[in-house]
């Protein structure tokens, strides 16, 4: 009989619980307005192994930006990609599903290798709602396309998006929750030192805050160069407002007004008031002047 003592089994980990999913509206089609007739769209639940990854998917995306996501996702994923019906491929959403992969981890049967049961994925299965249409190839990509160009997507109201980062710092949302850091409110004008202590102390981060200050520096200087530019240019209306400019056509008509306001063609052209005086009156009385 041997002495060795059975091998212990290891305690199964615990499933992981569902996080609470908000409760979808009773509709009531009596009251319900028709459906727009531009939605092509419908919200259904799939497979991950059913999402294929477009191969020709021309966005990319750098790693710091990737580690926002990431950090984005674990909050929740709140925007459904976009999956075409007909190709099984996916048009919208490639860095989501990625974070969404990252997420879920490596599959522990196969330890990320790729087996049936994950379907060749790599990692533990997984469902999500996406935005499910059916359309051709070319309005694929089309679609893909539109989907990715930033001339679509708008741009952020500073004058907006600066009080609404202030005031979600009273509830102790920092830059990073929002995606965010100190260079990326630098690049949009923004140097406000209370939007700048959102930001955590780390080397990148302070440098980005020293730049972001000289910038703001930089700019006020700039503003107080135009300021100076507009002064000198109204200055400079004024002066010429008090000059009159004789026009002649031809050289010879120059020589004879020279000539006649008792100067050579090769005098200073500029001639004072007090000249055309002497010359010009009793024929031009000037106003508030008597007439000599």
């Amino acid at each position: 009989m041997s002495d060795e003592k059975p091998e212990e089994k290891k305690p199964a980990a615990p499933r992981r619980k569902p996080k609470t999913l908000p409760q979808a509206l009773p509709t009531d089609a009596a009251t319900m307005a028709p459906l727009h007739k531009r939605q092509k769209f419908v919200a259904q639940q799939v497979n991950r192994w059913d999402i294929q990854l477009a191969t020709y998917n021309p966005r990319g995306m750098n790693a710091s930006n990737k580690a926002a996501l990431q950090d984005e996702i674990r909050k929740g994923l709140v925007s459904a990609p976009t999956w075409n019906q007909r190709t099984k491929n996916l048009v919208g959403g490639h860095q989501r599903i990625a974070a969404l992969d990252a997420e879920a981890g490596p599959h522990e049967a196969c330890r990320g290798k790729g087996c049936p049961t994950c379907h060749g994925l790599g990692v533990n299965p997984y469902s999500l709602t996406v935005d499910m249409i059916d359309v051709d190839d070319a309005e694929e990509k089309r679609t893909n396309i539109a989907l990715n160009n930033p001339k679509l997507q708008g741009y952020y109201d500073i004058d907006t998006l600066q009080p609404l980062l202030l005031d979600l710092r009273e509830s102790n949302v920092s830059l990073e929750d929002m995606g965010f850091e100190v260079a990326d409110l630098a690049n949009m004008g923004m140097a406000d030192p209370i939007l700048l202590e959102m930001a955590p102390e780390t080397p990148a981060a302070l440098k980005a805050m020293d730049a972001a200050e000289e910038a703001a520096q930089i700019a006020k200087m700039k503003q107080k160069k135009k300021e100076q530019r507009t002064s000198d240019r109204a200055t400079e209306n004024q002066e010429i407002n008090g000059q009159v400019i004789i026009v002649c056509r031809t050289g010879e008509a120059f020589t004879r007004i020279m000539k006649f306001l008792g100067r050579s063609p090769d005098d200073d052209p500029f001639i004072p008031d007090v000249v055309l005086r002497r010359l010009l009156v009793p024929r031009i009385v000037l106003d508030g002047e008597s007439e000599e």
